[in-house]
């Protein structure tokens, strides 16, 4: 026998012996399908989220927040966290939510500390519940294909994508405690669900709630299958206390929790009608129900044939109907996974009686094409907000992240809402800075984002940061395209610096999708209805007159800027064609051109340049575009860039 024969018979027996040690566990085929599925999901997800945070697109509220608690209770500051000073915000976290889970991640944080590693732990715990989904669906259904089939579906359920992707969230816990909830209901187990079920109000003080409707439907369960040998739990003595003694410890958790929440944050307000219960329209009630539809279509609204499994999620849903909070129900934010379980295990019972090849394809397709339609980074979702695209990093991110780098530990930071947790981990770091503190060493802000101009509410940082270099003592630190550091007492050019510029992209400013950052006109361009895009280009024609283009709306920091034009016409009448002008709205012009018919040759594009020089920030910069309709115009390129 040859080496390379023996080589193949020893590792024959040793694959032999594996496959003997998986059936001798349990572990069949299906199963190893289900374990490297959920590898596979933690690892994208841990990867893809910590692309989101490197890239700038995590926010203070909530990453910062968590970001901040952990460092600050590490070095001495036990649940510190206030991003936003005010009095609206406490500075213990415990004066918000009453969550013991946060210890073992203080813990864990203090072992390897870095943001990435709540990304990490987040995509695990949400990738966990799948198993418990198999063997739920196992001991329902019998088949193992079928519970596959379910818990694949889970790990591309929007809510389970989509609370992975929006930061870290302790909501992102629920699934798998609930998850446990049910698989020891099934098993009958009351140790396992007694100790779930408190691992579960340790999340939050809100989720008493969900355990006390737990312990209801765990009754009503029992009783309607009492007798037929599918339950697991019984109505004995010892199960009925079990579940009655978690519902009375819940309740009494729930107002010993507030109690240390009043006594940290007295001004809290527990009951507030009109949150809760708002205005009740008939608009509002369809997008309600498009919420609803939302949850149970990428399970072929299965859940319509045992509605009794979604008991638990009763807290919930009763919250999302009454509220006029959006975020409680909008399929982009945390809250979904609070019932996503609830839904998985009512559409398991209702998929009972199914022929399992139509119930395979119909749940397969159900799935995929919510995935498609509905989680983040996908072709659709991507149009509707800069936050929920895939996002690499480029040149630009590196030379941010180096200029955030230098900044000293010991620093005070005034920073951006989405640059903020980026900057969480040091002693002094707000998004709103307090008025009788002392000023700032460093403010960080980038001009191209929405953050800069809308948040934190009534005090921009735009605003804080205009009023901090006019008084003389900040200087330009970095300027990397926007990304800008102000520090205290510097002097001289930035050290960090890459030219800012903006681009008229037709293709964005023609979205015929409402993005986030459109709600607001800062850093858009806009092009009018009555212009026409060919090719990637304005195309002016001769009938119009008047604008063609406006923005970017953006603040400008003083410096030597250039106005570049690439355009082409076709005819060439000895007369104005097209007009420039760059200026702040209502206040000043600085700088404007005109291209004559004789500037031009038909078919040979020309490319304009022309200086403008800033000697003060600007805080609303226009580069203003208007035909004057003598001839058709082809605008291919627009750029407003700094001279370096």
């Amino acid at each position: 026998m040859s080496l390379a024969e023996f080589r193949k018979v020893i590792s024959s027996a040793y694959l032999f012996k594996l496959r003997e040690r998986y059936k001798e566990i349990g572990i069949g085929i299906y199963g190893r399908i289900l374990s490297l599925s959920i590898i596979i999901y933690a690892v994208v997800l841990s990867a893809l989220t910590s692309l989101k945070f490197y890239c700038f697109r995590s926010l203070a509220f909530d990453m910062g927040i968590f970001v901040q608690l952990l460092w600050q209770s590490n070095h001495g500051n036990p649940l510190y966290t206030q991003p936003r000073w005010g009095p609206e915000n406490p500075e213990s976290f415990f004066g918000v939510h009453f969550a013991p889970v946060v210890y073992p991640l203080i813990w864990l944080y203090g072992l390897v500390e870095s943001p990435y590693v709540l990304l990490v732990v987040q995509s695990v715990a949400l990738a966990a519940p799948a198993y418990y989904i198999y063997r739920i669906a196992e001991r329902v259904t019998g088949s193992e294909r079928t519970s596959l089939v379910f818990a694949l579906a889970y790990l591309i359920y929007p809510a389970t994508l989509w609370s992975n992707w929006y930061d870290f969230h302790l909501e992102s816990f629920v699934p798998l405690l609930m998850a446990m909830m049910y698989y020891y209901l099934h098993r009958g187990s009351r140790v396992g669900l007694a100790l779930s079920s408190l691992l579960l109000i340790t999340v939050m003080e809100r989720m008493v709630f969900i355990v006390i409707a737990f312990s209801a439907y765990a009754l009503l369960y029992a009783y309607l299958h009492r007798g037929d040998g599918s339950s697991g739990w019984s109505l004995d003595a010892r199960s009925t206390a079990t579940l009655v003694s978690l519902a009375v410890v819940a309740v009494a958790y729930y107002f010993w929790s507030e109690s240390v929440i009043n006594g940290i944050w007295p001004e809290r307000t527990i009951f507030q009608p009109t949150r809760l219960l708002g205005v009740f329209t008939y608009e509002s009630f369809l997008i309600k129900v498009a919420y609803l539809a939302t949850l149970a279509a990428p399970l072929a609204f299965l859940q319509v044939n045992s509605v009794l499994e979604l008991i638990p999620a009763a807290p919930y849903l009763i919250l999302a109907l009454a509220t006029d909070y959006s975020p409680y129900f909008t399929i982009t934010w945390q809250y979904p996974v609070l019932v996503s379980v609830p839904f998985f295990v009512s559409a398991i019972h209702g998929s009972v009686g199914e022929e399992p090849r139509r119930l395979h394809l119909k749940l397969a397709a159900a799935a995929l094409i919510s995935f498609v339609l509905l989680a983040p980074c996908t072709p659709l979702m991507s149009r509707f907000g800069e936050t929920w695209r895939l996002h690499i990093p480029d040149e630009m991110t590196g030379l941010r992240h180096e200029a955030l780098d230098s900044i000293p530990g010991d620093a005070t930071v005034l920073a951006q809402e989405n640059i903020f947790p980026n900057l969480a981990e040091r002693e002094t770091a707000y998004t709103l800075w307090p008025p009788d503190a002392e000023p700032p060493d460093f403010v960080v802000f980038n001009v191209h984002e929405y953050w800069f101009y809308h948040v934190p509410g009534h005090r921009t940082i735009q605003g804080a940061a205009l009023e901090l270099y006019a008084t003389g003592e900040y200087g330009v630190y970095a300027n990397v395209d926007g990304f800008i550091i102000l520090m205290r007492g510097h002097e001289g050019p930035a050290r960090y610096r890459a030219p800012l510029s903006f681009v008229l992209d037709p293709a964005t400013a023609r979205n015929h999708f409402i993005s986030f950052e459109d709600r607001v006109p800062e850093t858009q361009f806009y092009v009018p209805g009555w212009v026409e895009i060919e090719g990637g280009s304005l195309l002016l024609e001769p009938r119009f007159r008047g604008p063609v283009w406006w923005g970017p709306y953006v603040t400008v920091p003083p410096g030597n800027y250039t106005v570049m034009v690439r355009l082409e016409a076709e005819e060439l009448p000895d007369a104005p064609v097209l007009g420039l002008q760059v200026y702040w709205y209502k206040h000043r012009v600085y700088a404007d051109r005109v291209f004559w018919g004789g500037h031009l040759v038909t078919g040979r594009p020309l490319t304009a340049l022309f200086d403008v020089e800033l000697t003060e920030w600007v805080p609303s910069l226009e580069v203003v575009g208007f035909t004057y309709g003598n001839a058709e115009i082809l605008v291919h390129e627009v750029r407003f860039e700094e001279r370096t």
